[in-house]
């Protein structure tokens, strides 16, 4: 599956092992202010496949009917660089611009198969601060703040690179293929040095030219954090649970050729969560990591997430 967005901001499934569903969501005290941001994340998938193409190691991409794949042990790497925009052109209106660049890798054993790197889908979001009882969250005893936002992904990133050695699959390839709607809603509480912060998003996949659908996924993010001050500058420990959901996708029907739905796509993982940030008077420097720790997916032919993990620095101004 193509993984929506940092939680406020992360983004990006023939199965959730690429991440073109997902988005990274990424709520920082002094968000209200314009700024830039430069945000990498990766996702690390492995399995095991029998001579039949179905995974043994447990399931989740789905991969099956890639013969390559038989009787291999398979690992991929999702990497994603991306640079944002954040700016306020009006009062509690927040315009995000995400440009992506993809480096994904597939290994069958030992041995580099796929290294993919190109331009992935950009991405539009508009949020809209519906509350927000004080200013700075970073500063005030009581704060709650909350959010709710919308975006579109545009299909403009490359779906047909090829190698010498054969033609990725999609879950692979740099874009989708297809556009993404988004809605997202973020809330936040805190009080003195202790806080809580829950977000809520869903991207609803349309289809590509070849009438391939991703699964519409729901992702799911809660976590406590703890603001010390160090100096001039804050340092917030937080830990909690993010949780991806997705349906299985599709083969639309056109014309006389009816529908299909891939049984070997779609399900749910659970990731504990820990992470640190570190805020500065015009700057926010952070890093998150996410350990896959429950994960029920359909079929068995799809990679397991093993682990994903954020970095990430944003200039304020």
């Amino acid at each position: 599956m193509k993984t929506i967005l940092s939680i406020l901001l992360f983004i990006p499934l023939a199965s959730f092992s690429c991440d073109h569903c997902n988005v990274l969501l990424n709520v920082p005290p002094n968000d209200f202010r314009n700024s830039v941001d430069l945000m990498f994340r990766s996702r690390d998938m492995f399995g095991s496949y029998n001579a039949f193409g179905e995974m043994i190691t447990t399931r989740h991409a789905g991969h099956g009917n890639d013969l390559a794949l038989w009787g291999n042990d398979v690992s991929e790497t999702y990497r994603t660089m991306e640079l944002r925009g954040n700016f306020y052109f009006f009062d509690k209106w927040r315009t995000t611009i995400i440009i992506p660049y993809v480096f994904n890798t597939q290994n069958i054993d030992d041995a580099v198969r796929y290294r993919v790197n190109a331009v992935g889908d950009p991405v539009l979001l508009q949020s809209y601060l519906i509350y927000n009882s004080m200013g700075d969250t970073a500063k005030q005893v009581f704060t709650q703040r909350w959010i709710v936002g919308a975006g579109l992904r545009a299909p403009l990133g490359e779906t047909q690179l090829s190698y010498d050695n054969g033609t990725p699959n999609l879950d692979l390839q740099p874009g989708s293929g297809a556009w993404g709607a988004l809605v997202y809603t973020t809330f936040t509480f805190k009080y003195k040095w202790l806080g809580w912060r829950n977000n809520i998003s869903f991207l609803h996949n349309g289809q590509d030219n070849l009438y391939y659908q991703y699964g519409q996924t729901f992702n799911w993010n809660s976590n406590l954090f703890a603001d010390i001050p160090i100096g001039k500058q804050t340092l917030r420990l937080l830990g909690g649970i993010y949780h991806e959901s997705a349906k299985m996708d599709k083969t639309r029907s056109v014309g006389s050729e009816p529908g299909l739905i891939h049984n070997n796509t779609g399900g749910k993982i659970w990731f504990a969560q820990t992470g640190i940030r570190i805020f500065t008077k015009n700057m926010q420097f952070f890093g998150t990591y996410e350990h896959a720790v429950k994960c029920n997916l359909n079929g068995f032919e799809q990679l397991l997430t093993r682990y994903t993990f954020n970095l990430g620095a944003t200039w304020y101004f």
